[in-house]
């Protein structure tokens, strides 16, 4: 099933969708109880969602209950807020994800819990975050990447380098006119 309509919030009518495989939806902004709903498919193979904004306050948790028959998962968000935790055990089958992470939003994600990965795309937002952010996100994802049993293929993509925190070079300048 695929959605071309940015949805205020998931839909009710798709948690009764027992048989779904495969959804790409667009639900601006995604919260808890989208995960809820979307994580308690229990037939659900194939995810893509996309979002303008994410409205959580704490970390999306993606526990061991959720997405037991997932093998790929798609998450597009411009504004993610605190990001999302992968809990141990949590979506067993997923075998391709691509998700994004605000630079400046810490560095533990839990993507060593997803034991069956074999395929990662990370997409760090660098928007407000330090060069110093965004490199240690980076080398965290990659830590993370290499304990997962499979040695998925990583691939690490940055967004919004142009709003980055200028703080390198005023201090710089500081340094130059001193």
């Amino acid at each position: 099933m695929s959605l071309n309509y940015y949805f205020p919030r998931i839909p009710v009518w798709i948690a009764p969708l027992g048989r779904l495989t495969n959804l790409k939806i667009n639900v601006d902004p995604v919260d808890e109880k989208t995960w809820e709903i979307l994580g308690n498919l229990p037939s659900l193979m194939f995810l893509f969602v996309t979002s303008k904004a994410a409205a959580l306050k704490e970390r999306l948790v993606v526990s061991s209950s959720m997405f037991i028959c997932l093998k790929e998962f798609h998450f597009t968000c411009w504004n993610n807020g605190p990001g999302m935790m992968f809990e141990a055990g949590a979506m067993p089958r997923l075998e391709k994800m691509r998700v994004p992470f605000n630079a400046g939003s810490g560095l533990n994600f839990g993507i060593q819990q997803l034991s069956s990965l074999r395929h990662l795309v990370v997409e760090i937002i660098c928007s407000g975050a330090t060069v110093q952010e965004v490199d240690a996100l980076e080398e965290s994802i990659r830590s993370a990447a290499d304990l997962l049993p499979y040695r998925p293929t990583l691939e690490v993509r940055t967004w919004d380098e142009e709003n980055m925190a200028k703080e390198e070079s005023m201090t710089e300048e500081i340094h130059t006119r001193g």
